[in-house]
């Protein structure tokens, strides 16, 4: 584990990570804070904790959906499967 410092917002914080994820992390450092830049070019809020909690819920929306969807293909594995299953038991 390394220690690195990130800036989100103008406000810089430590971190610790794993060799592996330091350029994850970074990445998305650089994501946040280009929404961040995006929701304070759009809407003009007096704080930024306001545009901080505009792109944590982007982040937490995308998430939901990637679950349902997941879940989705779940349900789409499952049925097809069973189709398979149902034609292999009437092939002559």
């Amino acid at each position: 584990m390394k220690s690195i410092e990130v800036s989100i917002g103008g406000r810089k914080y430590p971190v610790k990570v794993t060799e592996e994820e330091e350029v994850l992390v970074l990445d998305a450092v650089k994501e946040v804070n280009q929404k961040l830049k995006d929701f304070q070019s759009t809407y003009r809020m007096k704080d930024k904790q306001d545009h901080l909690s505009m792109a944590l819920l982007t982040y937490a929306l995308d998430n939901a959906k990637q679950k349902g969807s997941s879940g989705l293909m779940d349900q789409i594995q499952e049925k097809t499967q069973s189709l398979f299953s149902a034609l292999e038991a009437i092939k002559p």
